[in-house]
């Protein structure tokens, strides 16, 4: 069975310093992957470079056996991947917290008054 998402011998840094080299991954159909470390240890680093957010400086990332190499991080995700970082606002539309929830909030009260209306 091959990997859905591999990377072999991946390495990718900043501005001509490296950050990981090396690296091997093999994830197969149905395992979760769980990256672990250190601020600084490179994990950001390693996804950027898997869902081709980073180009790597050597190695290569392939999704269902092909290479992504030159493919752009919406071409991965129409092959099945993509990258979902934690926090940072991405759900919330670079929105605060509270004012998305005041928005959810206004619209329900609104629907529920309108079936109100016409209820009644």
């Amino acid at each position: 069975m091959s990997a859905v998402l591999e990377t072999r011998q991946v390495a990718a840094g900043y501005g001509g310093r490296p950050v990981i080299t090396g690296i091997d991954v093999a994830l197969q159909p149905a395992e979760v992957l769980c990256l672990i470390g250190h601020n600084g240890a490179g994990k950001s680093t390693l996804l950027k470079t898997m869902f081709g957010l980073m180009a790597p400086e050597a190695g290569e990332v392939r999704i269902n056996g092909e290479p992504v190499s030159g493919r752009s991080p919406r071409e991965i995700a129409e092959m099945g991947v993509a990258m979902v970082p934690e926090g940072r606002g991405v759900i919330g539309l670079g929105l605060p917290e509270p004012a998305v929830a005041r928005g959810v909030a206004t619209r329900t009260h609104q629907a529920r008054s309108k079936a109100g209306e016409r209820a009644g």
